[in-house]
This record gives C-alpha cells, structure tokens and sequence, in this order.
C-alpha cells in the first residue's frame, strides 16, 4: 500500500510538471521559495482536481479526499518533499474540515514542521488552531506543553501539561510530560509523585519507569534508580537510553565494571551512540587503562568531531602518557570544556591571541592567568621564553599571587627556546587581575604557552628549571623571627592566640635565629582546599584529601610541624580536633597570619622539608626548588604523570602514589618509615 502511495505521489509531480508550474528544487524544499509561495494555490487547484479524479478509482473508493490527501502527504514526507507534504496539508486545513479526524492530523503535521524549522511559536499557534475547532483539545495542549518544554519555558509547559489533564485526567502522556517539567526544573518530588502516579493507573507505562530512574538518580537515590530502569527495561529490553542510564548509575557508585558492561550493550545495538563511547572511556580512566580510554574517546570523536567532554578527556589521556604534543592541542578544547560544564565564558580581547604564528619582535604580550593556582605556578614558568623577543611583557595573575610573581621577574633574564639564557626584556609588568590592562599588542593565557612555543615533549615543556619563583630576602628573615618565636612557646597556640605575632628588629644584630639549634621543622597541607567559587568539583577534590585525624601519630614524631594549611573547611577540621583533645597539638596553625602565596614561599624557605597533598602549594614549593613530598591519589592529575617517584617539573620534589585506588595506608606508611629514619638519623 505504502508504495502504491509512492506511486501516486510521485504520478501527481509528472501531472505537475506537465502543468509547467515548479522546478524541481522549489518542490524538493529548495531555499529558494519564493516561486512555491506566489504558486502556492494554483498548485493546491491543480492537487484538487486531480484528487477528485484518484478517488473514484475502485481501488481507492473506500477513502475520503481528505484521508487521502493525509496519506499522500506523509508519502511526499517519505520521498523527501516536505514543501509539498505542507501544500496538503495546508489544503485539508482549507478544503476538508469537515474530516475532523484527518483536519486534526493534518493540523498536527503542520505544527511538527514549524518546530522541525525551528518556529516553535508559529507551531503553538498551529496547534491552538485544534483547541479553535475543538478537535482533542487535551492533545492540543500536551503538544503546547510540549513546545515550551523544547525551548525551556518550563512554567508555560507546566501550564498546558495541566489544562490537557483538566480535560482528561486519565490523558497519561500529559501527566509524563509534567513529570519531566518538574524535573527539568529541579522540582524532583514532585517529579517522582507524577510518574508514580502514571505507574499506578498503567504498571506497563515504559515511559514512565524511565524517567523515574532519571529523578530517582537526580536525587541521589541511585538503588531506587536502577529499580526503575529495570522495570523499564522489563518492558522494553531494547531501550538503549535505559541502559545507558544504568551506566550512568554505576558509573556514579564507582562500579566501574558493571558501569562499562552497560555501555557496551548499548554500542553493540547502536555502534554510534557517541555518549556511551565517550563514558566507557570515563570507566576506563578511572580504572587507570589510559590505553582504552583514548581508543573509547577517540571513537567518540569519528562519530561526532566536535564532541567537547571527549577532546577534554583524551587531552588528558595524552598528557598523562606523556605525548605532549598531542595533549596539548586536544587541551585547548578546554575553553568550550569551562563553558559546558561551569558556564565560564572565555574572556575576550580587543588585541589578537598569539599563537606563535607571528614574530614578538618589538611587541607587547599580555600573559594571563586562568583556572587555579596551581596551574600559575607551573606555567608561569614559560613567560621567561617570551623575553628575547617581546619588548614588554605584561602578566596578569590572581591578586594572591601578584606580590611573588612581582618579585620573581624582578630583574629576570630571558631564555631562549632553548633555555639559554639572553638578554633582559625592554621590561616586565605583572598586575592582578581586576586592575587596569597596560597598552598590549598581543594575548595568551599562560596555559597555552607551551603549544604557542613550539614545545612538544616533556624534556622541550620543562620550560625554565626551579627555582624560578623568588622571596623578599626580608619577607623571608621575618617569618624566620616569627617562626623562632612560635616554635619555642611551650604551649601549643590556636589562630586567635596566633593573630598578634611580635615584630622583632631586624637591624638589632644581637638576634640570630640561625644560630639556635633546633629540630627539623616540616610543613604540612593535608586538604587541597575548597574554592567557593567550584564548589561542584569539592566531591572531586576531596579524593586528593588526607584526613587529618589519621596523621596523628605522625604528627607527633619529634619534628617540629607547621600547618601551611588554609581553607574553611580544613581549617575547621584543626580546630574542632584540637578542642576535641587530640594529641597532635603541637601543629603550628598559621591560618590567619598568611596573607598571600609570599607569605607561604617565605614560611617555606624556613622549613626543611614540606609534606603536601597535590594542591598549589605543592607546585609553589616545587617552583622554589624545595625539598617537597607530595602524595598523590592513584589517578592523579597528568602533571605527575606516571609510576615516577620524582617530578619531572619539579626535580627537588619526591612523589608519594596511592597503590589502590582511595587507600592512603601505602603511601602513609611509607611517609611514616622514612619520617622515623629521619628522626634516627637526627639522633
């Protein structure tokens, strides 16, 4: 039937080109339509007349002219002439009202097409047109409903959601659809009442357990949610989109395996189903197979190039394996990777990015900072290779910063690519960010300094070798005053008792501080902090995490220990220790009295050895050239790279890995023994 229909279609094209009324293009949906609109009527007569002729055939008798010219319809949508699909449509609108069932179809497919054109308010004008002649009128409004709910007016979808229910309560796709508005706002509860409440009038509503997992996760509630798409799937063992979400789900709980079993049930159904690719190689990542990720993520990207979290993800891959080159083109998707998942906008300037595609030669370059402190600290280390060219170089960095990066360009020669070194720059600028932008002639954020370079291995991304950070020679002595007079108080001292330190003379060279014998004194970061700013990606950073009450008995070997530590939250987590009697007090908190990363770089240089978990304060003590230990979670970030005990960036600083994911006991324990074989070597 379906190709006698083809037929006839394609019969009535013939009939109109005898007529000599269309090109081809114009019927086929050229852009071009201006021809099609002025002949719009003369073609609908033509169709008309030549209908009233098919109809009388006895093969067709049984079919009205508008039940026909429906059908005819959707066999020129088939046949890839959509213009001329709407031209029948458009005459059952005007010819054929009296057929209420085909008029409402027809009104129906002429609503779909505006939304496919992506005129989503001439389609609920369409569609009120059923609510005008009274045809469904519950349908009429769950199709509003569901137009608002594409263009996210959630409270206009909720709206028509409820009139189509006021109409006919029992109508069960409005009541899915309001279910899915709640949801898209946020509004979970009632979400989850409106597809409990499908499920208890029809048990075999597909739909509606689906999208019941969905809410169940959205709230955390990941057992109820693979319930649900269970019973979904009960019903429907072909519905990719649930067993993708039951990936999902065990992605979520850190069962990986089951999690990567999901995904590939979906790509041997649907091999192009780009987002199951893309998270089975989140799977394998977190499962540290590298390898697999880059295969999953780079399939990923021969279905859909332009795949953000993929290009992000296998940015990653790369890095971590240690092929710059590669990793560092694929991580310039992450001004696009900000956007989607943190809404951050790529600032923009009026002077063009440099790329190194031009020569810097009597030019300025504005260098600025972007994402965390730690990735300024590692980066910055490349504004030294712009020296020799550039006539100015301004950098721009977080207001934390500013006063150590002032002092470290002080004076500071340029390099070549090669790292030798060269003449000074004609000058060298370093503002915060937020304060007025010198004249410039270019821009670059420092994390794109590397590849704007030229660099591509790890020996070329070296850049400039620690220390290339420099302290305030008296900023330094002063904190060696300060922790002198701290570090001899017998009693232990909390922030507020901290909060007024004496100011000694410096110029009084009776005071030598060096010249007293003391114990090592090591520093201490046990938390990577909580950025207000991020704090989505807390759950994430609390991995890199120690807790702190487990470092008791390391606390009190007989070194003396400096809390480098600020932040909130593990700040708060000192306090509530030491007023829980803990019997690690002999931490020094100095919280209140670091003002700026120079603060830190000055305590630093006084300290013998620092202990940090991978925070900023771990890349501050590396740039400085410090003996720095670092403990890093089993999939740490790509800058540490792989089964290396020693950084190549930052050659003064040991690494300290998880063995297994989430268990420290490895790593502490062997901070522990050689902690206990410094102390013997002390005595």
């Amino acid at each position: 039937m379906v190709e006698a229909l083809e037929d006839q279609a394609q019969s009535f094209l013939s009939h109109l080109k005898l007529k000599g009324t269309l090109e081809q293009m114009a019927l086929q949906g050229s852009p071009d339509i201006t021809k099609l609109q002025h002949n719009t009527s003369v073609i609908q007569d033509i169709l008309s007349n030549w209908i009233h002729q098919i109809v009388e055939k006895p093969c067709l008798q049984r079919k009205t002219p508008g039940k026909f010219l429906l059908d005819l319809a959707k066999s020129f949508e088939r046949l890839h002439y959509p213009l001329m699909a709407k031209i029948c449509c458009e005459l059952i609108a005007k010819s054929y009202q009296n057929e209420r069932e085909v008029l409402r179809d027809a009104y129906i497919y002429l609503a779909e097409q505006l939304e496919t054109q992506g005129e989503p308010l001439q389609a609920v004008h369409t569609y009120q047109k059923l609510n005008e002649l009274d045809l469904d009128k519950h349908i009429a409004f769950n199709r509003i409903g569901l137009v608002f709910l594409s263009i996210h007016e959630f409270e206009q979808a909720l709206i028509n959601f409820e009139r189509s229910l006021q109409i006919d309560p029992n109508y069960l796709q409005a009541q899915i659809n309001m279910g899915v508005a709640h949801q898209s706002k946020g509004r979970y509860p009632k979400a989850i009442q409106c597809f409990e409440a499908v499920i208890s009038k029809d048990p075999l509503q597909v739909n509606a357990y689906y999208n019941l997992g969905i809410a169940y996760f959205c709230t955390q509630s990941y057992a109820l949610s693979l319930e649900s798409l269970n019973n979904a799937l009960k019903l429907n063992p072909l519905l990719l989109d649930a067993h993708y979400n039951k990936g999902v789900v065990y992605s979520q709980l850190k069962n990986h395996p089951l999690a990567i079993e999901c995904y590939n049930r979906v790509i041997v159904s649907d091999p192009q189903y780009v987002l199951a690719h893309y998270n089975l190689g989140v799977c394998y990542f977190e499962l540290l197979d590298y390898a697999q990720a880059l295969l999953c993520y780079a399939k990923a990207l021969e279905i859909d190039p332009d795949h953000i979290r993929s290009h992000w993800n296998l940015a990653h891959c790369y890095l971590i394996l240690g092929n710059l080159e590669k990793g560092l083109r694929h991580y310039e998707w992450r001004w696009r990777h900000n956007e989607l998942q943190n809404n951050q906008k790529q600032r923009e300037f009026v002077k063009p990015l440099w790329m190194g595609q031009s020569t810097l030669t009597g030019k300025s370059i504005l260098l600025h900072a972007e994402q965390g402190f730690g990735d300024t600290l590692q980066f910055i280390r490349y504004a030294i290779h712009l020296g020799q060219s550039a006539a100015k170089v301004i950098i721009e960095v977080q207001p934390a910063l500013k006063s150590l990066i002032a002092m470290s360009f002080q004076g500071k020669e340029a390099l070549g690519r090669s790292g030798e070194s060269g003449k000074s720059v004609a000058d060298w600028s370093v503002i915060a960010r937020g304060e007025e932008i010198p004249p410039y002639d270019f821009h670059c954020p420092l994390m794109s300094l590397p590849l704007a370079l030229g660099f591509k291995s790890v020996s070329d991304c070296l850049g400039t070798l620690p220390p290339y950070l420099r302290v305030d020679d008296a900023l330094k002595e002063l904190w060696a005053y300060k922790l002198e007079f701290l570090l001899q108080q017998k009693k232990p001292r909390d922030p507020l008792e901290n909060s007024r330190l004496p100011i000694p003379d410096l110029q009084d060279s009776a005071t030598d501080v060096t010249s007293v014998r003391r114990r090592p004194r090591i520093g201490l970061v046990w938390s990577s902090g909580y950025r207000e700013d991020q704090s989505e990606t807390w759950e994430i950073n609390k991995e890199r995490n120690l807790d702190l009450s487990g470092l008791e008995e390391l606390l009190r070997l007989p070194f003396d220990w400096v809390s480098l530590q600020i932040g909130k939250i593990p700040n708060q987590e000192l306090q509530d220790l030491n007023q829980s009697g803990w019997r690690a007090r002999g931490l020094l908190d100095l919280s209140t009295e670091i003002k700026s990363f120079a603060d830190t770089a000055a305590i630093a240089q006084n300290l013998d050895l620092i202990i940090t978990v991978d925070t900023s304060t771990a890349h501050l003590c590396g740039a400085l050239g410090l003996k720095t230990w670092v403990l890093l979670k089993s999939n740490a970030c790509w800058r540490w790279f792989l089964q290396t005990e020693q950084s190549p960036f930052y050659p003064s600083t040991r690494l300290l890995r998880q063995t297994q994911k989430g268990d420290w006991s490895g790593a502490l324990l062997q901070l522990h023994t050689e902690l206990k074989a410094l102390v013997a070597e002390q005595n």
